[in-house]
C-alpha cells in the first residue's frame, strides 16, 4: 500500500494542483483514502478515493484530472502487479455555502 501512496503523491506533485488548505480555503487535492480489501471480504482488492475541491475548474479540467489519476493507477499496475488499485473513485466536493450548489 506505501508503493500506492507515493505513486498518488508524486502524481499530485507534478499535476500543478496545489494541495487545499482549510486555512486559506484555497487548493485543490483535498483527501486520499486507501482501503484494501481481502478474500475474506469476497476478493482481493484495493480501493483508492480521492477528494478534489473543484473550485473554478471546467469540467474539461475536471475530466483531466480524473483521467490522470486513472493513467497513475493503470502505470502502477504494470510497474508492480501486487500494486493494483480494483476500484478508484474520484470526488469532487466543494465547500458548502449557504444556499449555493457546487
Amino acid at each position: 500500500m506505501k508503493l500506492v501512496v507515493k505513486a498518488f503523491e508524486l502524481h499530485i506533485r507534478s499535476s500543478g494542483l496545489v494541495p487545499f488548505s482549510s486555512l486559506s480555503n484555497r487548493g485543490y487535492w483535498k483527501q486520499l483514502t486507501l482501503r484494501e480489501s481481502t478474500a475474506d471480504h469476497g476478493g482481493e482488492g484495493l480501493m483508492a478515493w480521492v477528494i478534489i475541491d473543484p473550485q473554478g475548474m471546467t469540467s474539461e479540467d475536471r475530466e483531466k484530472v480524473s483521467e490522470g489519476l486513472k493513467e497513475c493507477t493503470r502505470k502502477l499496475k504494470e510497474e508492480d502487479k501486487n500494486c493494483d488499485v480494483t476500484s478508484l473513485l474520484v470526488q469532487y466536493a466543494g465547500r458548502r455555502r449557504k444556499g449555493k450548489i457546487d
